[in-house]
């Protein structure tokens, strides 16, 4: 226990002293308060949406399946997943903001302490057998690896699920390393387990992906080491084991993105360059860390996904010892270089790689590629200057004339004007290591250990900087703003226009002010979606923001009104808010006369936009069904459990088909929504068997049943009515109607958690027999 206690303790105080430096980074440099949100942009407008939903069902997934009033009707479960440390901040009772913030501290301390594993095991690993951080090389590889430059955008615009995502071949690289160099603790494998954790309860698995195309080379450099398959194995189990963990979440959010509901199945086009790929002036300005140097013509937007910011760190790969050092970083170099050919759309190699490597073509913005790539290459490039710090020195404390000097250099990226900045950065950093590689052997200890102590203060506060600069927008205060408005309407059912933005909650103001609409940013339902695109008439192939304020958009809104029961539009009127009430009459839920088959949505679109210019709201009173949807025809009709009634034979599509006239009799005559929309009743009158539609998008992860005037009760298929609305066929005699949201987590996922749980526990025991006490 002993052995175990002095084993462990350093490690895991400097995962705590880590995450304590860089809460005071964000207090002391950048002014942070605990009302604000450490991001903008998908923070704000989406993760902030994510935490606020998961607060409401306190973190129990039985109430985070789907959202009525959410897009329209949303799941949620499996296609927004449920990050770790939301989920935790809602079982705890934190706030939304708590949670978004601790989801950004917690990307950031990975970072760092990832970083700072892997440097520490290269060290040993190419001889420095003594060594130890000292308090100042600590405090500036925090601030390098915690603050990288290529973050600041990141964590500028809410992009915490890809930091994550990024460093998981961090923290492969770090366990590998730790085991090949005999330092491996439980610490490092239990946190890379939670960051693999936190990646797979995320929709967004592209980081994974190009990690396992892109690191190939990393790897395969790392196999010529004795005992290297060995250690790759172990590094492998960690994050085998936090993604059988979360598999509930992973394993819904991997069902509904090969299911025809994915929003991203609107179109059989490669999404990978539809955002646009690097080009080389991008390529040039990420070897600076001035912003000043940026592409002219690139958006602020479009910089987030194409600066990947160095600076003069690229000089520090010159203080490497290359003979120790050589594999890895060839392997290194192959991979960043295979990612560029694939991010700049070179001809014929990256048709190639999309063509023959599953899933590349799925995924936009392929500068992601380089993320994980190049916060290793940070790393190792850091892990050459520490490697020049005397090993006998490691807790001596430099004079007070190097550390005037270091405090002095730390200074200068904040004093002066950035071109002089980026100059000056420059100049000293490269006279620093030219001094270093040319004198390293005539340098006494103490004045190496003063150099490499210049470096890294000049690299560590030019680095923070250079993520200030990229951060740039004021910390958004959020907090207050939560709390403007409260629900303007009982039922998320019944919906409204929200005809005013909140800059920093953009299209999702409406949600967040906790207003039923079907605004909002997020992955809408692909049927929705197709329906949407073709009412406008737009061919763009994804969408993520409904904004719906285009002259276009507002000529269809009173269509859009009467199907989704939109009853209102609601304005900014000063400190407070004003209701409209529509011109059109809306229903939560209606029963239709008559059932038509159409060949498309765009046919659909086209009768829709016809029959509401002749008949307004009654187009409620024909029924269209989209033929080449196969959910819009009912296969088979299973029993609920307990049924005492026959089942209804099979409905296939009609081509058009007028409904017995006792339809025109049917009506609802209540709708009722508990349990945060995943159950919604409806008292009906049914004399016949007849189509009913509630005024919310169609789902597979939603269920009917139907009780007759006997009692007995029925399984009812749902069917997506009017291309993309919850549709069902009622039976004859029907009094209560029941949807409710189904479990989207296969049986098997707790059998895989169970395998998770091993996983681990074999990885544990592989360290507990190699790992040794560090001197």
């Amino acid at each position: 226990m002993r052995r175990l206690f002095r084993f462990e303790l350093p490690v895991l105080t400097r995962f705590v002293l880590a995450a304590l430096e860089i809460v005071l980074i964000w207090l002391l440099v950048f002014g942070w308060r605990t009302s604000q949100s450490f991001g903008s942009g998908d923070a704000t407008s989406f993760e902030l949406l994510l935490a606020r939903e998961l607060g409401l069902s306190g973190g129990d997934p039985a109430l985070f399946r789907y959202r009525p009033g959410l897009l329209g009707g949303t799941p949620l479960l499996p296609v927004m997943g449920m990050p770790w440390p939301h989920r935790l901040g809602a079982w705890l009772g934190l706030s939304p903001l708590s949670c978004l913030n601790a989801t950004a501290l917690l990307c950031q301390s990975l970072a760092a302490f990832f970083g700072i594993e892997l440097l520490l095991s290269l060290q040993k690993k190419w001889g420095a057998l003594r060594f130890r951080l000292s308090p100042p090389l600590f405090i500036s590889c925090v601030a390098l690896f915690g603050f990288a430059p290529l973050f600041g955008w990141r964590m500028a615009y809410g992009h915490w699920q890809l930091v994550l995502g990024s460093l998981l071949l961090a923290s492969l690289l770090a366990v590998a390393m730790a085991q090949l160099a005999g330092r491996l603790s439980a610490t490092l494998l239990l946190l890379s387990a939670l960051n693999a954790m936190c990646v797979a309860a995320s929709p967004l698995q592209q980081q994974p992906v190009y990690i396992a195309y892109f690191g190939i080379p990393l790897v395969l450099a790392l196999i010529g080491e004795a005992g290297a398959l060995r250690a790759l194995a172990t590094a492998v189990l960690p994050l085998l084991a936090g993604y059988a963990l979360s598999a509930p979440t992973f394993l819904a959010i991997l069902s509904h993105v090969r299911s025809p509901e994915f929003f991203r199945t609107t179109t059989d086009a490669a999404l990978v360059y539809s955002f646009g790929a690097l080009d080389a002036s991008d390529l040039a300005s990420s070897l600076t860390w001035g912003t000043a140097f940026l592409p002219p013509d690139r958006s602020r937007v479009e910089l987030v996904e194409t600066n990947l910011a160095l600076g003069p760190l690229l000089l520090l790969l010159l203080l490497l010892p290359w003979r120790r050092a050589g594999k890895l970083v060839a392997g290194l170099s192959l991979g960043i270089a295979g990612a560029i050919l694939f991010s700049v759309h070179t001809p014929g190699i990256s048709d190639f790689l999309i063509e023959h490597l599953p899933l590349l073509k799925a995924f936009r913005n392929p500068g992601r590629a380089l993320l994980p790539l190049h916060f290793t290459l940070i790393v190792v490039a850091v892990s050459g200057a520490v490697f020049r710090w005397p090993d006998g020195l490691a807790y001596a404390r430099p004079r007070w004339r190097p550390l005037t000097a270091a405090v002095g250099l730390a200074l200068l990226p904040w004093l002066l004007p950035e071109p002089y900045r980026e100059a000056a950065s420059w100049v000293l950093v490269a006279a620093l290591v030219a001094g270093v590689l040319l004198r390293s052997r005539a340098l006494p200890l103490a004045r190496r250990q003063a150099a490499v102590l210049l470096i890294l203060a000049l690299v560590a506060s030019g680095s923070v900087r250079a993520f200030h600069t990229r951060f740039a927008a004021p910390l958004p205060e959020v907090s207050q703003r939560l709390k403007a408005h409260a629900p303007a309407s009982a039922s998320p059912l019944d919906r409204l226009w929200v005809d005013f933005e909140d800059s920093e909650f953009a299209a999702n103001t409406g949600a967040l002010y906790g207003i039923p609409t079907i605004q909002g940013r997020g992955f809408p339902p692909a049927r929705a979606l197709k329906l949407l695109r073709a009412l406008l008439q737009s061919d763009v192939p994804v969408v993520v923001d409904i904004e719906l304020r285009s002259q276009r958009a507002r000529e269809i809104r009173p269509l859009l009104e009467a199907l989704y029961n939109v009853r209102g539009t609601m304005t900014r009127n000063g400190s407070g808010v004003h209701v409209t009430p529509s011109m059109v009459r809306s229903e939560a839920a209606w029963f239709s006369a008559r059932v038509t088959a159409v060949e498309s949505f765009e046919e659909l679109a086209s009768r829709l936009r016809a029959d509401f210019a002749k008949k307004g709201e009654a187009i409620r009173n024909e029924l269209f069904l989209v033929k080449t949807d196969p959910a819009a025809s009912v296969a088979s009709v299973a029993p609920a459990q307990g049924a005492q009634t026959a089942v209804p034979a099979p409905v296939p599509v009609p081509v058009q088909t007028a409904m017995p006239k006792e339809c025109l009799a049917a009506r609802v005559t209540d709708v009722t929504v508990s349990e945060l929309g995943q159950r919604i009743d409806l008292r009906v009158h049914a004399p016949e068997r007849c189509p009913l539609t509630v005024a919310m998008n169609f789902s597979g992860h939603l269920r009917a049943s139907a009780v007759l005037a006997d009692g007995a009760k029925v399984a009812v298929p749902l069917l997506p009515g009017y291309g993309s609305l919850t549709s069902l066929w009622v039976p004859r005699g029907t009094e209560r109607v029941r949807i409710e949201a189904s479990d989207p987590v296969p049986p098997y996922a707790a059998g895989v958690q169970v395998v998770g749980l091993l996983l681990l526990a074999i990885a544990l025991r592989i360290r507990q027999v190699h790992a040794t006490v560090e001197p």
